[in-house]
């Protein structure tokens, strides 16, 4: 196990609730057809200084497209342990 604080690879992305009071937010997965009321929960991921906001249908997919590399990047990182300990 690595000595000191593991680098996290998914500290941008949370799931919050719009704001009551304020404007409407746009789903950046599909602009023309999706939006987020107030009071709606949304998937928020920083981008550089700003941040996008994603309807859930649109973060459902985001994600299960991230779980997918993720489990990619396992079975790579278990076939070089293998190989390495071997």
């Amino acid at each position: 196990m690595p000595r000191g604080r593991t680098k996290e690879i998914l500290h941008t992305a949370r799931i919050d609730q719009a704001n009551a009071i304020g404007r409407q937010r746009i789903c950046r997965g599909d602009r023309r057809n999706h939006s987020i009321p107030q009071g709606c929960w949304y998937l928020a991921i920083k981008d550089g200084l700003g941040e996008k906001s994603y309807c859930l249908e649109c973060a459902r997919a985001i994600l299960l497209r991230g779980r997918e590399k993720l489990e990619k990047l396992f079975t790579e990182l278990e076939k070089a342990e293998h190989y390495a300990g071997g």
